[in-house]
């Protein structure tokens, strides 16, 4: 799907590009928010959302957003679900840390 997608974003306005980047990024954090809990906030240094899993213990974070993007741009070398093992590692170490 996403292959698909990365060849159509480069055709599509500078909006539909970020809808496109928000309805995927959302996905994402609700896959990780479902499965693992956590609080969704505002990153004001990437101006995105945030999602921060295992407070008060530990903080593990993912930003979906930007990493959706860069995927739609560079194509498999941005690759998500390697991404997100990456967060739920930290989760399941009970680590914090941030995946961007």
């Amino acid at each position: 799907m996403l292959d698909e997608a990365s060849d159509f974003y480069k055709q599509m306005d500078k909006e539909q590009q970020q809808n496109l980047i928000t309805t995927v990024g959302s996905y994402i954090f609700e896959v990780a928010r479902q499965n693992f809990g956590g609080k969704y906030f505002w990153y004001d240094k990437l101006n995105q959302p945030i999602l921060v899993t295992g407070q008060p213990n530990f903080e593990a974070s993912i930003i979906a957003n930007d990493k959706v993007e860069k995927r739609l741009v560079n194509g498999v070398e941005d690759n998500i679900p390697f991404y997100f093992e990456g967060y739920v590692q930290l989760i399941n170490a009970k680590k914090s840390g941030m995946i961007v």
